[in-house]
């Protein structure tokens, strides 16, 4: 398994591959992913809080903030 841990600010964003093969993510997409967990990636969405899983369960990414100003520079 690799894990990913991306902070800026109050923003922590974690980025878990569970299977095994390579999965690639390209880090300067990151701030829309972390704008689309916290805008899309909702419980309102079924996606049980700013925690979105692959459908095949191999991979998530969780968006974790003490606060939303982290935003602000995304």
């Amino acid at each position: 398994m690799d894990k990913i841990t991306m902070q800026y600010a109050s923003c922590t964003t974690y980025f878990l591959n569970q299977d095994f093969s390579d999965l690639v993510y390209c880090r300067t997409d990151w701030s829309a992913l972390v704008t689309w967990l916290v805008s899309d990636c909702n419980a309102a969405n079924n996606a049980h809080g700013r925690l979105c899983v692959a459908d095949d369960q191999r991979w998530y990414i969780q968006y974790i903030s003490s606060s939303r100003s982290c935003l602000r520079g995304i």
